[in-house]
């Protein structure tokens, strides 16, 4: 990859990508990186404040780092559940002691395993 190539970050609220930004130019010697101010969470509240009607270029679910897990941008359902398989955009936190992961799994499942 050329070092002038058009690198463009995004993550849930900006903090990772100015670090991932700083990386790429001082330790990769990238020249041309930008960021999406504010993450996720400030282009979903442009959008919803400012922009009526404009259709979100982020699909489904934010991965937030808080007991929501997600917050929800638009209805798409990008995954699916690990236990039946139903298109779902959900994370949990798996619910058996011993897993201590997070998994992707639809209402009715998260609830019932």
């Amino acid at each position: 990859t050329p070092k002038d190539a058009p690198i463009m970050t995004y993550c849930t609220g900006g903090i990772r990508c100015v670090k991932v930004g700083a990386y790429l130019t001082q330790e990769l010697g990238f020249t041309n990186v930008s960021r999406l101010a504010g993450g996720i969470i400030a282009y979903d509240r442009t959008l919803n404040e400012k922009c009526d009607g404009e259709e979100s270029m982020f699909k489904g679910t934010n991965f937030v780092f808080d007991g929501r897990l997600g917050r929800q941008i638009t209805e798409d359902a990008l995954a699916n559940c690990v236990t039946c398989g139903a298109e779902t955009s959900l994370v949990s936190n798996c619910r058996n002691h011993n897993c201590h992961q997070r998994i992707v799994q639809c209402e009715a499942c998260r609830t019932s395993y």
